[in-house]
């Protein structure tokens, strides 16, 4: 059966010595990956047409025996160039369509999912935009939302407890998935983070905003900067095999 439908690439990768492997995410059919016969012939009409980061309208046949879905024809739409330009903007992109690709099942349809990568990657295309830690922890965060495996803030993933003033919930255990109060933490199996309220306070704004607002507004300290990247790390690496492109990425932002 033949499809059409618009596709954002997240890899690129060589096949042969003309074909690529090219791993895409769609609205309708989730994650699929098609491979572009003769895709580096001089002539091919896929030339200038795939790369990591495109949005393109393609056109495949369904998925063989192989696993495989076969690409025959591919137009971009939305080439997002700027990308390559910037640094930080592409590691950040690298990083977050590997994380998509290892966290999204094929086949599944993803229409919320397509829609926010394809937001967050016109944003990092901005030119004055500036692309620091703070945009990639919240984009962690909207995405574990998006595909069920939110962490739990609002109460206490042991006993169901919930904080108040004289007693916050700012420990996050990484095996229950979220937050842990003081009550349970003795039995709490490591690891687990003890974080300030403000650095809890802009996890928990973070999760529930779903533009890029927040992430510039709600300006981090140093210490909470660090004590969100190693809890969200920890939760991502245990619960979501997290992409070793993290640390690249967090290593070139500010």
């Amino acid at each position: 059966m033949i499809s059409k439908t618009e596709a954002v690439a997240l890899r690129v990768d060589p096949f042969s010595r003309t074909s690529l492997l090219v791993s895409w995410l769609t609205r309708e059919h989730g994650r699929l990956v098609t491979l572009a016969k003769g895709a580096h012939r001089p002539r091919s009409g896929f030339r200038g047409q795939i790369d990591a980061f495109y949005t393109c309208e393609i056109l495949f046949y369904s998925a063989s025996r192989s696993g495989l879905s076969t690409l025959k024809e591919c137009a971009a739409i939305n080439p997002r160039e700027s990308l390559r330009q910037n640094i930080r903007a592409s590691v950040s992109a690298s990083y977050l369509c590997d994380l998509v690709q290892r966290l999204t099942p094929p086949g599944a349809p993803q229409e919320a999912l397509y829609a926010f990568l394809s937001s967050v990657l016109d944003v990092l295309c901005e030119p004055r935009i500036d692309v620091a830690s703070r945009l990639l922890h919240w984009t962690e965060l909207r995405l574990m939302g998006l595909l069920g495996m939110a962490p739990r803030f609002d109460r206490c993933t042991a006993c169901g407890r919930r904080g108040g003033p004289d007693e916050p919930l700012n420990i996050i255990s990484v095996p229950r998935g979220g937050v842990i109060c003081a009550q349970c933490l003795p039995t709490a199996e490591e690891p687990f983070f003890p974080l300030d309220r403000g650095a809890m306070a802009i996890l928990k704004t973070w999760q529930i905003t779903a533009d890029t607002g927040p992430a510039y507004r709600l300006v981090c300290s140093p210490k909470q900067r660090a004590g969100i990247e190693r809890a969200l790390g920890a939760l991502l690496t245990y619960h979501l095999d997290c992409s070793p492109g993290r640390q690249i990425a967090l290593s070139l932002l500010p």
